[in-house]
């Protein structure tokens, strides 16, 4: 009697295990048969899921995995398949899934090509056809640019000239002003900057009007306006920054090269000034030898190079006195004291 009744517990338990788990899914077995619980949660990725292939309520937005199909007809494709992630449905993943190409960092697809001919007659063309695309490029098709002077926002003032759309600048050249910020990607306004120039004249410093000494600009120098614009030349004059925060930045090769009496300095940095030195090269001369090319005195001062040499000093290339000083990416060769 004993035997019989264990063998029907047993019978009972297998049937038991054997029955369907509503709520059970993967990826052959979708959650469509339950009203709110509608979505496979096949990896127990979402808040409170507890156990894997479970069907749970739908998250909010448009997220999907391997067990869970999109379902918009206009985001059909998951971003991510890979087992253990939660993808979200887009518009394409594969170029195949659009017409013209799949752009893969927005997962959206690429706008149809519209081919054009360059000039007034093709821009016109392109405006017709697509007012979002208004230029004909050099590839002779409609694009969003041709020429830097068609991108009108400040965080994309630069037309790349790959893909014909308005980007960040990336380059002090890429801008009108001849200044790119780079922590914005935007081009400076010309009345924030200063101009220096080795044919300029006047004392106005501007980009129409540089001024033609450092002297000038530096007198120039105020809370709107700290930095300066210096033209590719040589320039025979000695630098004294007192009490100023400013920043001196080349366009091209610049090159500072004066003649040094005794304890004279190219650039000497004094009181409380902040100065920061970008793409200039920096090469004194003098018959004497008790000359620094660079001197930060005292510790309300701070300099920083950045992309700067210092060639030939007789002395010191960069004398810091409780100065702050930062070096990047620049270079101190040949200054008969050392470097530092």
């Amino acid at each position: 009697m004993r035997l019989a009744t264990l063998a029907v517990l047993v019978l009972a338990t297998s049937s038991c295990g054997n029955r369907q788990n509503p709520i059970y899914c993967d990826e052959q077995s979708d959650c469509s048969h339950l009203r709110g619980k509608s979505f496979c949660d096949v990896d127990a990725l979402l808040p409170g899921t507890e156990l894997t292939n479970t069907c749970v309520a739908p998250p909010e937005g448009e997220q999907c995995n391997r067990a869970q199909a999109c379902t918009s007809p206009t985001r059909a494709h998951c971003s991510d398949l890979s087992a253990g992630a939660m993808g979200t449905c887009v518009e394409c993943t594969l170029d195949e899934h659009c017409e013209s190409g799949c752009d893969l960092e927005t997962n959206t697809c690429l706008p149809p090509i519209i081919p054009c001919e360059p000039g007034a007659a093709g821009d016109a063309d392109c405006v017709s056809a697509d007012a979002d695309r208004p230029y004909c490029a050099a590839t002779d098709t409609c694009a969003p640019c041709a020429l830097s002077e068609h991108c009108s926002e400040l965080a994309a003032p630069v037309c790349d000239q790959i893909d014909f759309s308005c980007r960040p600048c990336l380059a002090n050249a890429e801008c009108g002003s001849l200044y790119c910020q780079d922590d914005t990607g935007e081009c400076a306004d010309t009345s924030t900057l200063i101009y220096v120039a080795t044919d300029g004249t006047g004392n106005a410093c501007t980009q129409i009007a540089p001024c033609d000494r450092f002297s000038t600009a530096l007198g120039k120098v105020s809370a709107d306006r700290q930095r300066i614009i210096v033209a590719a030349g040589d320039y025979a004059e000695e630098l004294d920054i007192k009490d100023l925060n400013v920043e001196i930045v080349g366009i091209g090769t610049v090159r500072i090269t004066p003649v040094l009496g005794d304890g004279k300095n190219a650039i000497k940095i004094t009181g409380n000034s902040t100065v920061l030195i970008r793409d200039i090269e920096i090469r004194p001369s003098s018959a004497v030898a008790t000359t620094d090319a660079v001197r930060c005195d005292g510790s309300s001062a701070s300099l920083t190079l950045e992309r700067t040499s210092i060639f030939e000093s007789r002395d010191l290339g960069i004398q810091a006195i409780d100065c702050r000083l930062t070096l990047r990416e620049s270079q101190l060769i040949g200054n008969g004291g050392g470097a530092l």
